[in-house]
């Protein structure tokens, strides 16, 4: 029982270590939105921000809202 005990706190240090060295490759870097060709865009402002995208089902009654690259 007690070996298990170790053995399960040197992987979790193991996973630690691991994250903490990494922890730069999970950081999320955004990029400029390229053009789509035959697509409305659209913006909105809010509080000094500016939200960017395209209107894909024009002319329908519900909308998707996607936030991603």
């Amino acid at each position: 029982m007690k070996s298990m005990l170790i053995t399960m706190l040197v992987f979790y240090i193991g996973i630690c270590v691991v994250l903490f060295v990494l922890q730069r490759k999970f950081l999320y870097f955004p990029q400029p939105a390229a053009s789509v060709n035959g697509v409305a865009s659209i913006s909105f402002d809010s509080d000094g921000e500016q939200l960017r995208g395209w209107v894909v089902n024009e002319g329908r009654a519900k909308a998707l809202m996607y936030y991603g690259i």
